[in-house]
């Protein structure tokens, strides 16, 4: 196992301006995008982490056959993470449920974790409440969970507003209507839901107050689709397509082809494949981060959290 690094953490990302408005009657902030300083065609690299903590693995993954180890584990591994981050000055998202910042024990809770990822310049975002399976939640179900989770996570995170992503749990939906993708277990055709379809979660979340969204799109007929497709705007939302899991040989050759492009690539992976064989594996993550590190200092590549990577794709907006 690599030994942790007490390495300078990554400088913090700066601080936009923020002003209050109530959303569904909880306080959210209201961005305000200046001139970023961003060159929308630098090549870069965001690594997100689907951070699931206790409840999202007993909701995802262990709910038949419960272990306390793997828990403990991710806790560990997402320190790694925070350490391997201060030694090549990479910041990075952890996608984590709101669960995780309420007033629970440990290993559930995660708040000091959370204050200090934030602190060292990562990027907190919201994986639901509670690792939700979203298609059955009822419209307003599904606005209490991003709003719950929002509100709880920038509360650990120490700062109104840090929270501007949005990663759903299990990738679903993954029903489109709008681009003519229906897939099995969303429940797209009713009960009627604003969980049921992305089209629904786009306007939701965009009214929670989430600035961004990460999307795993996967058309019927996949042939001819760019692995490496940029953010857009949406729903009022910018979406982050999902490009790459895993560190392994094809997050590689994705990595150079967003170079060549300079186009962004978005690679995810769970905090707990640091311990299992596979391409989440530790020897792999720092691998592809020391590739990427490489690249950067060439002035090749930009690495950067997720919100900071979508500013040239936010519209400018002023409070109300």
């Amino acid at each position: 196992m690599r030994s942790r690094s007490t390495s300078a953490s990554p400088a913090p990302c700066a601080a936009p301006n923020w002003t209050g408005r109530s959303v569904w009657g909880w306080q959210l902030p209201s961005l305000v995008v200046a001139s970023t300083g961003v060159d929308p065609q630098q090549a870069t690299l965001a690594v997100v982490w689907d951070f699931d903590s206790a409840q999202g693995q007993v909701a995802a993954t262990f709910p038949y056959h419960f272990r306390s180890l793997p828990l403990r584990q991710e806790l560990e591994a997402v320190a790694i993470l925070k350490d391997e981050g201060a030694r090549l000055g990479v910041p990075m998202t952890f996608a984590t449920v709101g669960f995780a910042a309420e007033d629970v024990p440990e290993p559930f809770a995660a708040h000091g974790l959370l204050h200090d990822l934030h602190a060292a310049g990562h990027e907190v975002a919201s994986h639901s409440w509670r690792h939700e399976w979203l298609p059955h939640l009822t419209t307003q179900q599904l606005r209490r969970s991003l709003v719950r989770s929002k509100v709880v996570l920038e509360h650990a995170a120490g700062e109104v507003g840090a929270v501007r992503g949005l990663v759903p749990p299990f990738n679903r939906p993954m029903s489109w209507l709008r681009h003519g993708i229906i897939r099995p277990g969303d429940r797209w055709a009713f009960p009627p839901g604003a969980a049921a379809t992305i089209d629904g979660l786009l306007r939701t979340a965009s009214g929670a107050g989430y600035e961004w969204i990460r999307l795993s799109i996967r058309p019927l007929i996949s042939r001819g689709t760019d692995p490496l497709r940029a953010p857009f705007r949406e729903g009022g939302i910018t979406v982050v397509p999902h490009h790459c899991s895993g560190f392994d040989k094809r997050a590689l050759a994705l990595l150079d082809q967003a170079v060549e492009r300079k186009a962004m690539l978005c690679v995810t992976g769970h905090p707990a494949g640091l311990f299992r064989p596979g391409n989440e594996h530790q020897d792999a993550v720092v691998g592809l981060l020391e590739q990427a590190c490489r690249l950067r200092d060439q002035g090749k590549l930009r690495i950067t959290t997720t919100a900071e990577a979508v500013l040239p794709h936010l519209p400018e907006r002023s409070p109300a």
